[in-house]
């Protein structure tokens, strides 16, 4: 964790970000009312498919989605590790976790890996650090891009309302990924999870694996229905769930639903029907009135598909779209040969990049690609290819329209680079995300740089603000950047294909990750200085990136991540086995070799060895930072909370600028919405690195941790409010600061902090 309020993570409070939405929306909506005649966007998503028919490449489709909701966000890309049956799957879409009234399902079975693209606990979630998982891929090859969300009509949520303790977008692709070796496995499990938890939301979700697509369509509080994505037509889905889609609810091979999703619209009065007499699920369920902002991604996004055709929509006397007729969620686009670039691209399709649209359609209107997208991906799946090796998920960090999408083989990496951050990482350059895209946040440098999220983040800013003359080149230049990943990436893929066992293919997967997201770090922050140093001119030279070769739209430098990754010698993983003798434990090869002053994995616990190869026990310093190993017979590297000689340690659970997994942690921690304190240096109170507990003197202010667990926090603990300790009463500020000298109310607290008088 990051030592300090100052760098670590930020006290917020707000659950579930719709819910967050909807409060932040309570009290404008009086002044909103006087000036829209249609809803506002809200948080705001496009999904999009395009089946292999209609692709470049034989037996290859995409899926994916760009998230939106706040203008400058981290998402934290990562690795989830299997669990042992009987795992909580715990939401917090209602604030208080296992207190609240949340979902909570325990895992039946042990669990599968899996990759994720999740929300920072900072960000609308009170600290937890597993939320809402959006996009990623287990080690079935199942992938999972979620969620659309979208709206039922008045009538269906009279009838069939949400579930507050239902399952929703938290647990979504968790879930899926979690349990599901194929994508049918998931979408059953999902439908069956709200048929008897219910739906705390409704939401549109695409779960993939190398045979087929299923796209799970939550339409009220416990209805729903599952259908195959045709094999011919493409789709973009603005949060509508009113575009309408024809499926036969008879078909069990490629359709599956709630038992009730027909009766509950007929018995509320809302069913509708085609003309054939067959039940239109999307109109019967969703509402009407979709909003400008739907309206206007949707034509943009079928603009950027050449399928404007036969759609008709309506422009007010401002350029806005603010309405389309008989939207359909399914058509064939102007012509086929899509590329993996041209999907990636699609999810930056605005007015005015696209051609096709209607005389008065503003080019201001940003459409698909938009100002408050946190990340976009894309999912590249072969079909019948090895599972393995399958789909390639294209992840995009930050807004799609300035940023490059990373591959990796997300069914065999099973970690990822450093710099994509953890949940440790500092929220503070995010800045105010809530209410401008920055240009003086992006324009500082700092420690945040690097990271990806924030390079990507500030590359965007900068370019948005600067549309007319930094923005064309900076695309130019990430466009040939984001076409020699996927030429790279071509390569990795055959290697992969042709690597046999899973340990060496992971090894190989887990290095091509780690190094495409290097060289494109390396990349982009140095053309992020760049633009800097640029903006910091009188701007008479137009910006031209160092790396970029105009003249033939290519690198200066090639990126090498192919190179860099197959270059390496072939992973081959020698056998070990546990030999004990009078010293102590050893990892021991088939040829006698031992491991000497290495870390080494083994059977999900970490371990590190002397430098006459034996096991490390206790408490062990390495390369400056302290460890703890357990005792003699075990070994094992601990993380998390240790209890040792009666003192608290936290040792790191995850990699951090400060430090790496285990090693023990020091000044301020964050855990759990608590702060504590871990003493930087021994005392008479206890070692370097243990819980403080009473007053703790430091950056010239006094605080008071918890001598012992309370109603209000765990022992070592920050208190705030009100204090009585040694028959005294002291008052805590919101940063747990002590009060001095000041009134408080209606209490006066004197010089060293103690209440003395009341007015």
């Amino acid at each position: 964790m990051r030592n300090g309020p100052d760098l670590a993570r930020e006290r917020r409070g707000e659950p579930m970000k719709t819910r967050w939405f909807k409060r932040a929306m309570t009290g404008l909506a009086f002044a909103a009312a006087t000036v829209m005649a249609v809803p506002v966007n809200a948080l705001a998503c496009t999904q999009v498919w395009m089946p292999d028919t209609l692709t470049a490449e034989e037996n290859t489709w995409y899926a994916g989605r760009a998230e939106d909701s706040y203008t400058r966000a981290v998402k934290i890309f990562g690795v989830e590790p299997r669990h042992e049956a009987g795992f909580v799957y715990q939401s917090n879409e209602n604030g208080g976790g296992a207190e609240g009234d949340n979902f909570q399902w325990k895992a039946p079975t042990d669990t599968y890996r899996y990759t994720y693209v999740r929300d920072h606990g900072n960000n609308g979630w009170e600290g937890f650090d597993n939320a809402y998982s959006a996009a990623g891929v287990n080690e079935w090859g199942v992938s999972c891009s979620a969620t659309l969300s979208i709206y039922p009509s008045t009538e269906v949520k009279a009838v069939d309302p949400n579930v507050d303790s239902g399952i929703g977008e938290y647990n979504y692709v968790s879930i899926a990924l979690g349990q599901s070796k194929t994508a049918r496995e998931a979408v059953e499990l999902l439908g069956k999870l709200v048929d008897e938890h219910g739906a705390c939301s409704c939401d549109q979700i695409i779960i993939s694996d190398n045979t087929e697509s299923w796209l799970l369509d939550v339409v009220s509080g416990h209805q729903w229905v599952a259908f195959q994505l045709p094999e011919d037509q493409a789709s973009v889905n603005p949060n509508m769930g009113s575009l309408w889609y024809k499926v036969d609810l008879d078909d069990e091979e490629k359709c599956i639903h709630s038992e009730n999703l027909v009766k509950t619209a007929e018995d509320g009065s809302f069913l509708k029907k085609f003309d054939d007499d067959t039940p239109d699920i999307a109109r019967s369920y969703s509402r009407t009135n979709e909003g400008n902002g739907q309206f206007s991604r949707y034509v943009i996004g079928r603009a950027y598909f050449d399928a404007l055709d036969g759609l008709d929509y309506a422009v007010d006397g401002q350029g806005r779209i603010t309405g389309v007729t008989d939207g359909s969620l399914f058509f064939t686009p102007g012509h086929g040969e899509w590329t993996t670039f041209d999907m990636i691209r699609s999810l930056a399709a605005r007015a005015d990049n696209v051609t096709g649209l209607k005389d008065g359609v503003a080019t201001t209107v940003t459409g698909v690609g938009r100002q408050d997208s946190l990340e976009s991906h894309i999912f590249e799946i072969k079909r019948n290819t090895d599972p393995q090796v399958g789909t390639v998920e294209w992840l995009a960090l930050n807004r799609d329209e300035y940023s490059v999408a990373i591959p990796s083989f997300g069914a065999l990496v099973t970690e990822v680079n450093w710099r994509y951050g953890t949940q440790g990482l500092s929220t503070v350059h995010q800045g105010d995300r809530y209410n401008n895209d920055s240009v003086a946040t992006a324009r500082a440098a700092g420690e945040w740089d690097q990271y990806l999220p924030y390079v990507m983040m500030d590359i965007n800013t900068l370019a948005n603000a600067n549309r007319a003359d930094l923005a064309p080149v900076m695309r130019s230049y990430l466009d040939v950047l984001q076409k020699a990943l996927i030429a790279d990436n071509d390569l990795v893929e055959a290697e992969l294909l042709k690597t046999q066992g899973t340990e060496a293919r992971e090894a190989l997967a887990t290095r091509a990750a780690d190094k495409a997201a290097e060289k494109t770090w390396e990349r982009c922050y140095k053309v992020l200085q760049e633009a800097r140093e640029w903006l910091n001119t009188d701007r008479s030279k137009p910006f031209a990136p160092s790396d970029y070769d105009a003249k033939n739209d290519a690198l200066v430098t090639p990126l090498g991540y192919a190179e860099l990754t197959l270059g390496e010698d072939p992973v081959v993983e020698p056998v070990y086995a546990w030999k004990k003798d009078a010293k102590g434990w050893r990892l021991v090869d088939e040829d006698g070799n031992t491991l000497s002053n290495e870390w080494k994995d083994v059977d999900g616990s970490r371990y590190h060895f002397d430098e006459d190869g034996y096991m490390h026990t206790g408490w062990q310093s390495i390369d400056g930072k302290w460890y703890h190993f357990g005792n003699a017979g075990d070994g094992a590297m601990k993380s998390g909370w240790l209890l040792d000689g009666g003192h608290w340690y936290w040792l790191r659970d995850d990699d951090n600028a400060y430090g790496p997994k285990g090693s023990m942690g020091s000044g301020w921690l964050q855990k759990d919405g608590q702060w504590y304190w871990l003493r930087k240096s021994g005392s008479a109170y206890g070692p370097e690195g243990s819980m403080g507990s009473g007053w703790l003197q430091t950056g010239g202010k006094w605080y008071w941790l918890r001598r012992s667990g309370s109603a209000y926090g765990p022992e070592g603990s920050m208190g705030i409010g009100w204090l009585q300790t040694g028959g005294k009463w002291y008052y805590l500020n919101g940063d747990g600061s002590m009060a001095a000298d000041t009134w408080v109310g209606r209490y006066h607290v004197d010089g060293s902090g103690a209440w003395d008088r009341t007015r």
